[in-house]
């Protein structure tokens, strides 16, 4: 997950540092991921980081744009629009002195934390669970294998 580092964060700088970055997600980014669900996109990112008691940092992530997917049908590539958000909270510490079960930690002895994957379970969950092609927009050839149509019989 290298993504050039755009979605590090140092945590203990949220103060100090802008607490809201914006960031452009294109096609390097999901390549990055190695992952296989989306191939492509150009994504907006808006991720804002509030600091609270007992190191805990509440970061608001919020997503909008298009990626790209095959689609059910034809396999062809597929753009998607996409909009979504979410909240999670991440601690300055430890897991093992974790207190919540949906807390996420940062490694111990820093206060990096990457939001790569995060970022990219938002876009991927924010997708419709059919992903097809508006009718009569599918690869017509890749359609004939599927509508194969069986011989009469006498």
């Amino acid at each position: 997950m290298q993504s050039e580092n755009l979605l590090h964060i140092n945590l203990a700088h949220a103060d100090e540092a802008a607490k809201r970055l914006d960031i452009e997600l294109t096609d390097r980014f999901f390549a990055d991921l190695e992952q296989e669900e989306i191939s492509g996109g150009d994504v907006h990112a808006r991720i804002i980081v509030k600091a609270s008691a007992g190191n805990i940092y509440k970061v608001s992530i919020s997503v909008e744009g298009q990626v790209i997917v095959p689609c059910d049908r034809c396999l062809d590539p597929l753009t998607i629009d996409i909009e979504a958000s979410d909240t999670v909270n991440i601690k300055d510490g430890d897991e093992e002195d974790g207190d919540a079960a949906e807390m996420l930690y940062t490694i111990k002895g820093t206060s990096d934390f990457d939001l790569s994957w995060i970022v990219y379970e938002i876009i991927e969950t924010s997708l419709p669970i059919q992903r097809v092609h508006p009718d009569g927009e599918c690869n017509s050839e890749m359609l004939s294998y599927i509508t194969k149509e069986e011989p009469e019989q006498d």
